[in-house]
């Protein structure tokens, strides 16, 4: 074998080598690429704040997308069907129907509800931020606060007293649900005038529970006249 054929055959090994690797790189960039871009209605998943309806938690659970917000009512509980960079929610009666639309950009959407075959309604939802997730659960912290007082006046006929109305209180042991946590301090939520805790007062004409926000400003959430009962004896 001359040494130019030698050469010659060295020179069409190394294109081959270099063919191979390329190939190689260029599956493995693409397997990486399929793998960390999230498809089109994975990025549903998430929090949506609108100025209309309350929020929308679309969660992933099983393979599936559903809705765990205010917003969907009749299909709930149902799975989304996922088109492409649509979501279709149907009730169990066909009578009602959803369809959530993402932006390009995947920072907003558009939610479209139909009855009976007509539009009902259209919302534009924004991908909720940790504030507007936080207060959303300090809201619904104080709602259920507020139910807990209202099942023991039903229950003992006078509202609860001060001391019942804490997470080692009466009022939690008579609950078989959990006590709610704080959502600005990751704690169950206490007396205070903190962010994400209450200030619940009672008289003869109702009660009241007072959280506040972080920016320092007091919302009275609940203001409930109830002129029957008489409060209980305590604080």
């Amino acid at each position: 074998m001359s040494r130019r054929t030698l050469l010659l055959l060295l020179i069409i090994g190394a294109l081959v080598a270099a063919a191979v690797i390329a190939v190689v790189l260029i599956v493995d960039r693409g397997e990486q690429t399929s793998t960390s871009r999230p498809l089109p209605s994975e990025r549903f998943a998430g929090w949506w704040f609108s100025d209309g309806p309350g929020p929308l938690h679309i969660v992933r659970q099983d393979g599936h997308f559903r809705s765990a917000g205010t917003v969907v009512k009749k299909g709930e509980s149902n799975d989304f069907v996922v088109r492409g960079e649509t979501l279709l929610l149907v009730a169990p009666d066909a009578g009602f129907r959803s369809v959530l639309r993402l932006s390009s950009d995947a920072k907003s959407m558009t939610a479209a509800h139909f009855a009976e075959g007509k539009r009902v309604g259209t919302w534009r939802y924004h991908r909720g931020t940790t504030a507007e997730i936080a207060d959303y659960h300090d809201q619904m912290n104080m709602s259920w606060l507020a139910a807990r007082v209202m099942a023991w006046l039903e229950a003992h006929g006078a509202y609860p007293p001060k001391s019942a109305v804490r997470p080692d209180g009466a009022l939690a042991r008579e609950t078989t649900q959990p006590w709610p946590t704080n959502p600005y301090a990751g704690k169950p939520m206490t007396p205070g005038r903190q962010p994400g805790h209450y200030v619940y007062t009672f008289s003869d004409r109702g009660f009241s529970i007072k959280h506040f926000s972080p920016t320092g400003g007091g919302q009275s959430t609940y203001d409930k006249p109830t002129p029957t009962p008489a409060p209980t004896a305590g604080t």
